[in-house]
């Protein structure tokens, strides 16, 4: 079926006996309504670098009161888009696990000066203010692309 199919994907969903993980491409908690009402998957993959942190605790509370986890997706985005997935792992009831990519994170790390590790598994929060990265200015410029055009 295609992606887009929300019933065909909730068919899927039940016929399978492994969780299905799902939506990294959808953005507001009202396309996600759609396939939770559907239970057209297991596990919600909401992407704050495509929600934001407040559509996603809307999505995160909405998944909770249906009783799904969610597994953020941490895919696109920079830097900023990866602590904003820590935080709000942190900040929902229902977070299951991170998706995490540590040689790509590695490498969006390097404009900033410094970035938390994962330790035993899991990401430490400290008390800095934000999402609690300091951006390297001097970095960014050596990775500036001049003239870019998607």
């Amino acid at each position: 079926c295609q992606p887009e199919d929300i019933r065909g994907q909730a068919e899927i969903a039940r016929a399978l006996d492994m969780q299905v993980a799902t939506g990294e491409w959808l953005r507001t908690v009202w396309e996600w309504r759609q396939w939770i009402e559907h239970r057209s998957f297991d596990v919600a993959m909401p992407d704050i670098a495509r929600t934001g942190l407040s559509e996603g605790k809307r999505i995160a509370a909405l998944c909770d009161s249906f009783n799904l986890p969610i597994a953020p997706h941490v895919g696109g985005g920079g830097i900023l888009a990866v602590a904003a997935s820590i935080h709000y792992s942190a900040a929902i009831p229902n977070f299951q696990i991170l998706e995490h990519s540590h040689k790509a994170h590695a490498n969006k790390a390097r404009v900033t000066s410094q970035f938390p590790q994962p330790v035993d598994g899991a990401f430490p929060l400290d008390d800095q203010p934000g999402l609690g990265v300091t951006i390297d200015e001097e970095a960014v410029a050596r990775y500036a692309v001049a003239d870019f055009t998607p």
